[in-house]
């Protein structure tokens, strides 16, 4: 749990540095609202990690989100734009 829980804290902290970095240009999307079936977990202040019941999860912050669709990842920006 512990290797686990640091391999997502160091995911997070790369993620949310490249978004310092890059800009998108796609068009705006965010993650959806998470319902009561979903868990929702504060992983460090200003990050949440969503596991949607339907399938998927996401990790959120005041920076950018990285999704998890279909089997890939998006990450993106503050304002929605897709990064990568």
């Amino acid at each position: 749990m512990k290797s686990t829980l640091k391999k997502i804290v160091a995911i997070t902290a790369l993620t949310l540095a490249a978004f310092g970095v890059a800009a998108g240009t796609a068009s705006a999307e965010s993650a959806p609202a998470p319902t009561p079936d979903d868990l929702v977990v504060g992983v460090l202040p200003g990050v949440t990690y969503i596991s949607y019941d339907k399938g998927g999860a996401a990790l959120v912050s005041g920076a950018g989100t990285v999704l998890l669709v279909g089997g890939g990842y998006r990450v993106l920006d503050g304002s929605g734009a897709v990064i990568f």
